[in-house]
């Protein structure tokens, strides 16, 4: 199997960093372009039914910062979008034709995935595409000795 596009959406928390870490390897060995894709959650207005512009420049000055992180890749393509972050994924790799998406999870258990859900495992769900999940590092258990 090869991957020619390699999609890596980003929260810029602890677990979306390794799956960054994650997908620039495989895009290096690959030779894939690496799409690194942030989704600025809508607020909905108070006043209004439809949500309320939000300025997408913050968050693009920290992608922007994460890109050169991601040197040595032989293409990479960066996007930040508005809405909701299940759907701007999932919409952005069709329309880019991603091969691949490597994605972090929270890693949440019990209530908390309850009550907050996993966008990564929506993703999983709803895609039509292999996406890769990447957990994050948890802390080895020491015993007493």
């Amino acid at each position: 199997m090869s991957f020619q596009r390699i999609a890596v959406p980003l929260d810029l928390s602890e677990s979306s960093l390794a799956a960054l870490q994650a997908g620039c390897d495989l895009a290096s060995r690959y030779g894939a372009e690496l799409h690194l894709l942030h989704i600025v959650e809508s607020r909905p207005s108070a006043a209004m039914a439809k949500p309320e512009p939000y300025p997408t420049q913050p968050a693009e000055a920290k992608l922007a910062g994460v890109v050169v992180s991601a040197i040595g890749i032989p293409s990479i393509h960066r996007a930040v979008l508005v809405g909701d972050p299940v759907d701007g994924i999932l919409q952005y790799v069709k329309a880019q034709y991603i091969d691949l998406v490597v994605m972090g999870s929270h890693g949440r258990t019990g209530i908390s995935h309850l009550l907050l859900g996993s966008v990564a495992e929506v993703v999983v769900r709803r895609a039509p595409y292999p996406v890769l999940v990447i957990r994050p590092r948890t802390p080895e258990l020491r015993t007493a000795s």
